[in-house]
């Protein structure tokens, strides 16, 4: 839970910042925007897990306005997380069920805290570090295709002005 809601922070905070903050100067620049990306899924790194992270610059690059962010979010957040055996193993899940887990990173992620925690792991370490570190690469590779830094956020179908 606490690694969703840091990847939901840092689309607050993108969203935000790329109309009244320090994302906005990084953007007018001459700096490749991947490359401010970057530096904003690693600084989201520290509170979140990278796929986490970068699931919250993948929602907050395609937004037009800063109150369908939450809605957004937790409409992704809670089938996630219910999906992805933090709540009660994905091994005694049906199957239809087993294999969306099996598409879910947040699975990944939770196997990895429970190796970490010595728990039994239902994928193993390895796998699921490569499958987050995959998930993380597609989705910063999607982020980075459809962020537009000249979209700005629009307050009751007003632009708001400098």
């Amino acid at each position: 839970m606490a690694t969703f809601f840091g990847a939901k922070l840092t689309a607050i905070s993108t969203v935000y910042g790329r109309e009244f903050g320090m994302l906005r100067l990084m953007l007018a620049s001459p700096a490749w925007v991947p490359a401010i990306l970057a530096g904003r899924m690693v600084a989201a790194l520290v509170p979140a897990t990278a796929a986490s992270a970068v699931v919250g610059l993948l929602v907050a690059a395609s937004l037009k306005s800063v109150e369908n962010l939450a809605g957004v979010m937790n409409v992704g957040l809670f089938p996630m997380l219910s999906l992805g055996g933090a709540l009660y193993p994905t091994q005694q899940m049906p199957s239809i069920l087993r294999i969306a887990a099996r598409l879910n990173p947040v699975s990944y992620a939770v196997d990895l805290m429970r190796t970490a925690l010595g728990q039994p792991s239902e994928l193993g370490a390895t796998q699921s570090i490569l499958a987050l570190a995959w998930t993380a690469v597609v989705l910063f590779v999607m982020t980075a295709l459809v962020f537009e830094p000249e979209r700005r956020v629009m307050f009751r179908d007003r632009p708001v002005r400098a």
